[in-house]
């Protein structure tokens, strides 16, 4: 898989357009805004940063005639709002969970379903970065039925709960080695069972992995509350995940990524199978982690419901 397009090209998506040039696994990336002036201004930027750096990966404007030559499609729509103006004003209906991730919600789905509109027929596969991404995955799995749909996430919760772990014990940690499922940013769930670390240390740290789990999930909220969005951390980790879909990471085994089902998008473990198609691997989970992931779930799935009560689904 060669050839990428992003759609949206604000702060994340202008910054993983320059880690995927960076990482250089990908032929071509082509951009897409709905302002065609902040197009043709991102794109001309890109493409003089990616000569200066004489990069391999060509920055192309995206081609709606071209979508079935894309390998991968990222959706990283968001309209012109601070979430934490929108949350400290009140303007979040009271059904909707007051967070950071859900300030823009019912803003951006509108977003989502008009560009949606115009990929119905591709079907290739497709990566969700709009927060809340559980929710959007869910809608962009119904919005196109014919695409392999994935939300990204779950990485950059693991490599936040890494940081603190190796931060607490002075014990370098890769994310990869610190899977992390459930719901991204809250009710997530460590895979430990999953986890690539020697048993001594594993048994050393397991009795505190919760507590610094919750401090991983309290240091998203901080970054957003500093900031108004996140960036760095998110950019390095979509990358990854996205070579992983592409088949260009062969030694990392498992990945995790909300995955739409009948009843909500959730984080779930997924491996490449022979045939190359990704499965669901939860049978690689322990009994208890099964059944936080099934809880997260179910309260994802609430959400759905009040927004399909509301004619919003």
């Amino acid at each position: 898989m060669n050839k990428i397009g992003i759609i949206g090209t604000g702060k994340l998506g202008t910054r993983l357009a320059e880690q995927l040039v960076l990482d250089g696994h990908f032929d071509e990336i082509r951009l897409w805004n709905r302002s065609p002036e902040k197009q043709r201004g991102t794109f001309k930027s890109l493409k003089i940063w990616a000569s200066i750096i004489k990069a391999k990966t060509k920055i192309i404007e995206f081609d709606q005639n071209s979508l079935e030559s894309l390998d991968i499609i990222i959706i990283a729509i968001k309209e012109r709002y601070d979430p934490r103006i929108r949350l400290m004003e009140g303007l979040i209906p009271s059904w909707i969970p007051q967070q950071l991730r859900y300030a823009g919600l019912l803003i951006d789905l509108p977003q989502v379903k008009d560009v949606c509109g115009k990929l119905i027929d591709y079907q290739g596969i497709v990566a969700v970065i709009t927060n809340p991404v559980d929710i959007i995955t869910s809608f962009t799995s119904h919005y196109l039925p014919k695409a392999k749909v994935f939300g990204l996430g779950s990485s950059v919760d693991s490599a936040r709960l890494s940081y603190t772990i190796s931060e607490a014990t002075n014990c370098m940690l890769e994310p990869q080695d610190i899977l992390v499922g459930g719901e991204h940013g809250q009710n997530t769930v460590p895979l430990t069972s999953l986890w690539n670390l020697k048993k001594d240390i594993l048994d050393t740290i397991e009795e505190k992995i919760n507590r610094w789990t919750k401090l991983a999930n309290e240091l998203s909220i901080e970054i957003v509350t500093d900031l108004g969005y996140t960036l760095q951390d998110c950019a390095v980790m979509f990358s990854r995940d996205i070579s992983w879909l592409s088949g260009k990471i062969p030694n990392q085994r498992y990945a995790v990524f909300s995955i739409p089902d009948e009843i909500a998008s959730i984080g779930s473990p997924v491996t490449f199978e022979n045939d190359s198609t990704i499965k669901v691997r939860f049978d690689s989970l322990s009994d208890s982690e099964c059944k936080k992931i099934e809880d997260a779930r179910s309260q994802i799935g609430s959400i759905l419901n009040k927004l399909k009560e509301k004619d919003l689904f």
